[in-house]
């Protein structure tokens, strides 16, 4: 069980970034501590709340912490007043990390699976943590992860055919010979070295010549 409870660093780091929206911390209905919520025996110090305590370590508790906390901000910013998740909310949930709270989908499962185990141990077995609608929606996150990690790939690799134009380029320049050498043996150190070199024959570093990797079209 503690499995469910783990996460990594990250969604605990961009949990902590700031919504911009308003705040809940005056309010009852949104800051019911995690402690309180699991008072299973409704008393305090009781027994049984302290070995359930210790049946996690401490760094569990402090992920459950975090995930307990996210989730009661995203009642107060959606004005949602009941506590127990539905589909519905559940949906609502993972839309509202994916686009207000810029989580990634691998910190999205992280607290799905923390707030089930928090659901579980008030005897809550909720299917809406497991549903297809919702494995579908943190599937849909993924997708737009992928999406927007092609598009932000603009670092160019050194290729045989890249390689053979930039040559042309240089030998065809009005560079100094030392330039040319130059330019020269830093595109065959990328190409034989299996470097990228968006960085080196960027826009930016070719823009008094006609060097720059826009203009080397198609290879």
């Amino acid at each position: 069980m503690e499995e469910l409870f783990s996460g990594s660093s990250e969604s605990e780091s961009e949990e902590e970034s700031d919504s911009g929206t308003k705040n809940c911390s005056n309010s009852n209905v949104y800051s019911v501590s995690l402690e309180n919520f699991l008072n299973i025996s409704r008393v305090a110090n009781h027994p049984v709340n302290n070995l359930i305590k210790q049946a996690f370590a401490e760094s569990t508790w402090k992920r459950a912490e975090s995930a307990w906390k996210i989730y009661n901000e995203f009642r107060c910013q959606t004005n949602q007043k009941d506590i127990k998740p539905t589909q519905n909310i559940v949906n609502n949930f993972i839309a509202w990390l994916f686009n207000e709270k810029n989580l990634s989908s691998s910190s999205i499962c992280s607290y799905l699976g923390i707030l089930k185990v928090i659901f579980k141990l008030k005897g809550k077995n909720l299917e809406c943590f497991d549903s297809y609608l919702t494995k579908t929606i943190v599937k849909g996150t993924k997708s737009v992860e992928q999406r927007n990690s092609v598009q932000k790939r603009t670092r160019k690799t050194m290729t045989l055919s890249l390689l053979k134009i930039v040559g042309n380029e240089i030998a065809k320049s009005d560079w100094s010979e030392n330039s040319k050498r130059v330019v020269w043996t830093a595109a065959c150190m990328l190409f034989f070295g299996s470097f990228r070199g968006g960085g080196d024959f960027s826009k930016n570093w070719c823009k008094n010549n006609e060097m720059g990797l826009s203009n080397l079209g198609e290879y």
